[in-house]
């Protein structure tokens, strides 16, 4: 370990990156949930809607910091363990909210929420948040695209849950969210089909075989 990772590590160990992006994310997102089912300048103003904009800036900031460090004390892509797909997720979410702000403007609380809620999961304590070496059978180029494409189709399923839940609570905004949710799933299908194809590779480089039939697998 290099002299800049022994630095890198301490400031990542320093500062609870998962703690203040859930705590950010699960206000925001909450408040801007509030605001988009409610939406009312005489309640809501504008500038309230640019603070959770830029929370969400924040947030992102902070999140890809915090990633961005713990690549770099590792040495590989982290996406090794359950408490970094999470990671990985919420990540994504987060750049989704990001990308789609100017088309559908609930995307923005939308991403808030839903990368909360998985950063909350992540802090559980049955979580293993330790830097260590993978197994060897982990170590594979393989295994980070088949993780990478199934948390991104997970992403895009996340967000048409929630579209759905909103659309049977407040059917008058059915037709916007029912569009946003079509945007969503034909690359979350997509992805989900790539991820499990990769899998299948990744388990016959590992394993020898494409498919055992487990419980997890089906």
């Amino acid at each position: 370990e290099s002299f800049l990772q022994t630095k890198a590590e301490i400031l990542y160990t320093s500062i609870p990156f998962g703690k203040i992006v859930f705590a950010i994310n699960i206000v925001l997102g909450l408040l801007g949930f509030v605001w988009t089912l409610y939406a009312n300048k005489r309640y809501f103003p504008c500038a309230m809607r640019k603070m959770i904009e830029i929370g969400l800036y924040f947030s992102f900031f902070i999140h890809a910091l915090g990633y961005a460090l713990r690549w770099y004390i590792s040495g590989r892509i982290p996406l090794g363990s359950g408490y970094e797909t999470l990671l990985f997720m919420a990540f994504f979410i987060m750049l989704l909210a990001i990308v789609l702000r100017k088309n559908f403007s609930f995307a923005v609380s939308w991403g808030l929420l839903l990368s909360g809620i998985v950063l909350g999961v992540s802090l559980m304590e049955s979580m293993d948040s330790s830097i260590t070496p993978l197994p060897p059978v982990l170590a594979s180029p393989w295994l980070s695209i088949h993780v990478s494409c199934i948390m991104v189709a997970y992403t895009f399923f996340a967000f048409i849950g929630l579209n759905g839940f909103i659309g049977l609570c407040f059917p008058q905004k059915s037709n916007e969210l029912m569009m946003f949710s079509q945007l969503m799933l034909y690359p979350g299908i997509f992805l989900l089909g790539v991820g499990i194809f990769i899998g299948a590779v990744w388990a016959n480089v590992s394993w020898g075989r494409y498919w055992a039939w487990d419980p997890k697998e089906v």
